[in-house]
């Protein structure tokens, strides 16, 4: 006698709409790149502007990170997880004191799919996209998710 597992009412075309989805969105995330994806140009901050700026930055932008650069350059990435140990000092710390220097970066012809493995595995919400260590862009979740959701 096999055991049967009770299927709830629904259960069924809901794993049968998923399964059809992975094969789509593998098919359409084939030939995707960073480049694709990405926002290009996006708004950061100098690492000698407060962080009181780079908050209302945030907020503006609806982000919770942005890039900081010196000139073309990137030179760290400034989250909300950085800013947490100032709180209430925003106005008189500079964002060099609490950005992470060197950030993880990715390359404008990065497979997307190497991108969403860097953003699950490490815990990101954005990833810039970098070349010859010039800021081109930021690749978020979201943009992922986007790319992913609309049709070829």
């Amino acid at each position: 006698m096999t055991a049967r597992r009770k299927v709830r009412r629904g259960d069924r075309p809901l794993r049968c709409a998923a399964d059809a989805g992975d094969a789509t969105s593998r098919d359409a995330r084939a030939g995707l790149t960073a480049r694709a994806v990405m926002r290009v140009h996006p708004r950061g901050v100098t690492p000698d502007e407060s962080l009181a700026h780079a908050a209302r930055l945030m907020d503006a932008l609806g982000t919770r990170e942005v890039p900081v650069i010196a000139g073309p350059a990137l030179v760290g990435i400034l989250t909300r997880t950085d800013m947490e140990p100032f709180r209430g000092h925003f106005e008189w710390t500079l964002v060099q004191t609490a950005m992470t220097a060197d950030p993880v970066t990715v390359s404008p012809d990065t497979p997307i799919a190497r991108v969403m493995r860097l953003l699950l595995d490490r815990g990101f919400n954005s990833v810039p996209v970098t070349a010859a260590g010039k800021l081109l862009g930021m690749v978020a979740r979201t943009d992922v998710l986007r790319a992913l959701a609309e049709p070829p």
